[in-house]
C-alpha cells in the first residue's frame, strides 16, 4: 500500500527524479479521498488554487501541465535532479495534541499554517529565478510558481503531528 510505503520510507518520494513519479501521487493518495492535494499557482496577478486528483498530480509531478499535458522545462533525468522541493511547515507535537482537545486551537493553528504557506509562496514568487545561457550566467525571473500542498495530521510514527508539505514544482517554462 502506498501510504505504508510513504510511512516506511520517511521521505517525500516524489522529490527524487530517479524514482517513479507515480510513487509521489500514490503516497499522497494514501492520505486523502478524491482530490489528493491543493495546487497553488502564484503569478504577478496573484494566486489561484485548484485540486489535483491522482492523474493530475502524477502529470504535475512529471513536469507536465495537469490541464493540458504540455511538458514544462527540460526533461532533466539526472539522478540528482529534483522534481519538487519539499518545504515542511511543522508545529511542535505538543500543539498537535492540544489541538485534539481544543477545536478553537485547531482552527487557529490551521489559519497560522495558511498564513505561513501564503507568505512562503509570495517570497518564492519574488525571489526565485532560473539560470539561462552559457554556464547559467543569466538569471531569469519566474513567470509563475506552483506549489502542491499535502496536509498531514500524524507523523511517520503515527502519533498526532499536524504538519504540511509544500511541494514546490522545480519545472520552469
Amino acid at each position: 500500500m502506498a501510504a505504508v510505503r510513504y510511512v516506511e520510507q520517511g521521505t517525500c518520494d516524489a522529490s527524487h527524479a530517479h524514482e517513479p513519479v507515480a510513487l509521489g501521487a500514490d503516497a499522497a493518495a494514501g492520505y486523502a479521498e478524491g482530490a489528493l492535494v491543493e495546487r497553488f499557482v502564484v503569478t504577478a496577478d496573484g494566486a489561484a488554487s485548484d485540486a489535483l486528483d491522482r492523474d493530475r498530480l502524477t502529470a504535475w509531478l512529471a513536469g507536465h501541465d495537469p490541464d493540458t499535458g504540455t511538458m514544462r522545462g527540460r526533461n532533466n533525468v539526472a539522478e540528482n535532479s529534483a522534481m519538487v522541493y519539499d518545504a515542511t511547515v511543522n508545529l511542535p507535537k505538543s500543539f498537535s495534541i492540544a489541538a485534539i482537545l481544543d477545536e478553537d486551537l485547531r482552527v487557529g493553528l490551521s489559519v497560522l499554517q495558511d498564513k505561513i504557506r501564503d507568505h512562503s509562496m509570495s517570497v518564492w514568487a519574488e525571489e526565485l529565478y532560473v539560470r539561462r545561457g552559457t554556464d547559467g550566467g543569466r538569471r531569469v525571473s519566474l513567470a509563475q510558481v506552483e506549489v502542491a500542498e499535502l496536509r498531514h495530521e500524524r507523523s511517520r510514527s503515527l502519533d498526532p503531528h499536524i504538519h504540511r508539505h509544500m511541494w514546490l514544482n522545480a519545472r520552469a517554462r
